[in-house]
């Protein structure tokens, strides 16, 4: 073997591994660039709606939270075999501002991340999703919103540090202008 393609073999060595090295860093930077630029989008949809626009977004939501507390439908787990997304009436047109419904905000670990509709494997690696079953995440009193998210793909961290987050940890959820504070 000539010194030539010896060294060639050894460069492209190093640049592959150089390149399996760096590639959970800059594919998280990039996954979280992306979730800002969606984040940002929705804050611009909703700074194009009117007050009364808002407000019927949230009188919707607020009606669709109480037909979920009426029905008591029960929560399935999104991640079993058997599990089946079954929305209520016109769910994925409510708090639809953008592509999202809002974001969720944890400071102590530096996460900020979009939230969907629904909880397919397809929102799911986009972001974080919201089960239809559940309230949606506008507040109020005798509602809960299930939020669920993975725990890091090799593309995103996601919720990977969510096990870091402590007792008396504040985090946010984001929507319709709002921001609800929730502490652990």
């Amino acid at each position: 073997m000539s010194g030539m393609l010896r060294k060639l073999i050894i460069l492209v060595t190093f640049v592959v591994g150089l390149g399996i090295f760096f590639y959970p860093i800059v594919s998280d930077w990039l996954s979280t660039k992306e979730h800002y630029s969606v984040i940002t989008q929705h804050n611009e949809a909703l700074a194009a709606m009117s007050e009364e626009m808002k407000e019927n977004e949230l009188e919707k939501a607020k009606e669709y939270n109480n037909e979920i507390n009426e029905n008591s439908i029960p929560y399935d787990d999104p991640f079993s075999e058997n599990f089946q997304e079954e929305a209520n009436g016109d769910y994925f047109n409510i708090l639809d501002v953008g592509e999202t419904m809002g974001s969720i905000e944890i400071p102590s670990i530096g996460v900020k991340i979009p939230i969907y509709h629904g909880v397919s494997e397809d929102v799911l690696s986009q972001g974080i999703g919201h089960m239809s079953n559940s309230s949606l995440p506008v507040g109020g009193e005798g509602t809960h919103s299930a939020l669920t998210g993975h725990r890091g793909l090799p593309s995103s961290k996601l919720f990977r540090d969510l096990d870091e987050v402590k007792m008396d940890d504040v985090f946010y959820i984001h929507t319709l202008g709002e921001t609800l504070a929730y502490q652990v």
